[in-house]
């Protein structure tokens, strides 16, 4: 069994600046801050968000596949539980 060393990864070429000028200042952490939250909000609004019915009508949806998942889970646990009891006594 022979293993093969891979060649370790290439220094990045790209020459970082300097940490101190890496750094933000507090005006520009805020000033990304605000546009983050301003571009968002302005997606939002571009949003088509549904009507109260169509979400009352989506949710009972959910809840009742919900429900019938639940059930034919319970019922094919019964079943297994009633099999192995029988088969391991």
């Amino acid at each position: 069994m022979q293993v093969r060393v891979l060649s370790p990864l290439p220094d990045d070429p790209r020459p970082r600046p300097p940490k101190h000028e890496r750094t933000k200042s507090a005006r520009d952490v805020i000033q990304g801050l605000r546009t983050y939250i301003e571009e968002s909000w302005s997606e939002l609004r571009k949003v088509s968000w549904p009507d109260r019915e169509t979400v009352i009508n989506l949710s009972l949806i959910v809840i009742g596949v919900s429900i019938a998942v639940g059930a034919y889970i319970a019922v094919l646990d019964q079943i297994m539980h009633f099999a192995l009891s029988r088969v391991f006594g």
